[in-house]
This record gives C-alpha cells, sequence and structure tokens, in this order.
C-alpha cells in the first residue's frame, strides 16, 4: 500500500461499480431498489468483506430505502451472479462488468449515488522490484489511450470521471 515503502507512489487506474441486477424476464417487475421491499423478493449481495460487499453496503447507504435484508451473504461476486442467472434469487448488487458479461440474461438497475456505488483500483511499482522498467512499462500501458479503452470495454468506469 502506497506510503509502506513496498509501493512509493500508487494511482487510481480504473474503477467499477455495483449496480442492481434482475433477471431479464424480471416477473416481479423490480424496477428501483426499494421494490426490494416488496414482500417475498429474494435478494442477496456480497459480504462486506468483500470489496464488491463494501461497495454495495456504502451505495445502499447511500439510496436509504432498502428495510429488507438478503437472503445470503456471498464470498465472491461470482456465486451471486450464477444464483441470480439460475433464477436463485429475484435481484442482486453485482458489478456493471459482470451485468454485460451476462446483459442478455439480465437487466441493470443503477444508483443514483454512483460514486457511493464505485470500487477505485490502484495501480504502482513495488519498489523492491528487480523489473522496474517492465513494471513501468506496463503501468504506462494501463494508462495510455489503448489500455483505457481496454478497460472501458470491459465496463470499468474512465478514471477522469472515477475520481472527480
Amino acid at each position: 500500500a502506497e506510503g509502506d515503502g513496498f509501493v512509493p507512489l500508487s494511482k487510481v487506474i480504473a474503477a467499477k461499480r455495483i449496480v442492481m441486477a434482475t433477471p431479464r424476464t424480471n416477473p416481479l417487475q423490480i424496477r428501483k431498489i426499494a421494490d426490494l421491499n416488496q414482500r417475498g423478493v429474494k435478494w442477496l449481495q456480497c459480504a462486506p468483506s468483500a470489496p464488491c460487499g463494501a461497495a454495495t453496503d456504502s451505495a445502499l447507504s447511500s439510496e436509504g430505502s432498502l428495510k429488507s435484508k438478503p437472503v445470503s451473504l456471498e464470498q465472491k461476486v461470482a456465486s451471486v451472479v450464477s444464483k441470480l442467472i439460475s433464477g436463485e434469487v429475484d435481484a442482486a448488487f453485482i458489478y456493471h462488468t459482470d451485468y454485460l458479461a451476462h446483459a442478455a440474461a439480465l437487466r441493470e438497475i443503477v444508483f443514483k449515488d454512483q460514486k457511493a456505488a464505485t470500487t477505485l483500483y490502484l495501480v504502482g511499482v513495488v519498489k523492491s522490484s528487480d523489473k522496474k522498467e517492465l513494471s513501468n512499462s506496463f503501468v504506462g500501458l494501463l494508462f495510455s489511450v489503448a489500455g483505457q479503452k481496454t478497460l472501458a470495454s470491459a465496463g470499468f468506469t474512465d478514471i477522469a470521471r472515477s475520481s472527480s
């Protein structure tokens, strides 16, 4: 981490945001976060100890309209996505990148406060690296137009918008 001497300088390279997703069929007509309060709606999210869970908790706190509880707190977003696609739940909180990977099967509902729903990703070169030149080249590639286009095409948020 920055400041501990191992990575003397790190920069935000990309961001991912949490969204609520439902199956494309959406039989319960879930259209907003507050719809999860309807009786009988089953939803899930990542555990707070996982980055996707911490981002979900932050986003839900900013929303202020959710009174119901998830049926499960998963350790990985992949299991959240799997249970949502298989129809085990009516809605789930996943990354926008995961939604894009399964857009044919899912619908996406975006949080009003997208900053609260965002996880930042940092990159830096380890101080003791014996491959500093190669590492610096890789970091440069990530920040290049091509690197940012690649990250954006995978659903990562533009770093200029995410850090403002």
